[in-house]
C-alpha cells in the first residue's frame, strides 16, 4: 500500500497493525525477448515455490493478445488464461489487464510490458493494477523513467 501510494502520489492510509508486505521488485526489460521472458521467468519461480496457479495473476496494459505474451499459451505444463472463471477454478495463470482485474486480487501479481503512462494505461490503471497484489508484486518495466519513478517509491517504501 505504501509503495503503490508513493508511486501514483496518492495518500492512503494503512491499517496500524497491517502486516508490511515484501518488497516490490522491479525488472528492467531491455528488448522483446526480455519484456516476454522475464514476466514468465517470475510466474515460474512462484509455482516452483509451490503458488498454485489460481494464486497468480499477469497484468499487461493491454489485452494478452496485444502484449509480448500474444504468442505464449503456457508456462512449462501450467496454461495462461484470460478467462477469470478458468483462472478461479485453477486452470491456469491468468493474464489479463488492470482495468478487467479492478476488485480482483491475488497472491502474487507480475505486472508485464509497462512503460510510459498515456491515453491506453492511465495513472489510475497502474494504481489499481500496483494494489492488487496480496503478498508479492513484481514489475516488467520497459521504459527507463517509469523504472526510475517505481524505483524511488520502493526507496520510499523502505524509509515510511
Amino acid at each position: 500500500a505504501e509503495f503503490s501510494s508513493a508511486a501514483c502520489s496518492v495518500s492512503a492510509k494503512t491499517h496500524r497493525f497491517a502486516p508490511k508486505g515484501r518488497k516490490t521488485k522491479i525488472h528492467a526489460a531491455d528488448g522483446q525477448s526480455d519484456q516476454q521472458q522475464l514476466p514468465l521467468r517470475r510466474v515460474k519461480r512462484f509455482l516452483d515455490d509451490g503458488l498454485s496457479p489460481d494464486r497468480i495473476a499477469l497484468i499487461g496494459p493491454a489485452a494478452k493478445e496485444r502484449g509480448s505474451l500474444a504468442d505464449v499459451d503456457r508456462i512449462g505444463s501450467i496454461p495462461l488464461t484470460t478467462s477469470v472463471a478458468d483462472w478461479r477454478a485453477g486452470a491456469g495463470v491468468l493474464v489479463t489487464t488492470a482495468r478487467k482485474f479492478k476488485g480482483l486480487e491475488a497472491d502474487a501479481v507480475v505486472m508485464y510490458d509497462l512503460g510510459a503512462l498515456g491515453a491506453a494505461f492511465s495513472e489510475a490503471d497502474l494504481y489499481v493494477a500496483l494494489t492488487r497484489a496480496v503478498y508479492w508484486l513484481e514489475l516488467v518495466v520497459t521504459d527507463s523513467d517509469m523504472r526510475a519513478r517505481l524505483r524511488a517509491a520502493v526507496d520510499e517504501g523502505d524509509l515510511a
